[in-house]
């Protein structure tokens, strides 16, 4: 069976340097990013990191200096970033963990960690628009 060619409509491209922030370049559709989330994690560089885009498709990579030996890195991960409406704050969730980070990307801080009900772990957000709450 004969595999479809896969078309990439956009991508961003992280390029490691010997010394300091990695570059980045664009390739394909720029304009698709007007309609994507602008916060992202992944594991990259030997570390989890925060991605942040915008409408143009530039991004920076950021790392977490506070995701540090107090947390089990081989039994929990970073796994998600919500962005909160009308705000810069960003929810992270940590696998394993009942307690999700508030988060600002611009001073690179936590601003505190949020308590879930119930205490379980690996929080997946949803947020339900119309009555403007996170669940």
């Amino acid at each position: 069976m004969k595999l479809a060619a896969v078309r990439v409509i956009s991508r961003i491209l992280f390029h490691p340097k010997a010394f300091g922030h990695p570059t980045t370049s664009l390739e394909g559709e720029g304009s698709v990013w007007k309609r994507l989330p602008h916060a992202f994690t992944g594991f990259a560089f030997g570390d989890y990191r925060l991605i942040l885009t915008n409408d143009q498709g530039q991004a920076e990579l950021q790392g977490f200096d506070w995701f540090d030996n107090s947390y089990d890195k081989g039994y929990q991960g970073i796994v998600d970033a919500m962005e909160i409406p009308n705000s810069a704050l960003l929810i992270l969730s940590i696998q394993r963990d009942s307690a999700p980070v508030l988060y600002d990307p611009f001073t690179k801080q936590v601003v505190r960690k949020l308590r879930l009900a119930d205490r379980r772990g690996n929080s997946e957000f949803c947020l339900r628009v119309a009555a403007d709450e996170f669940w």
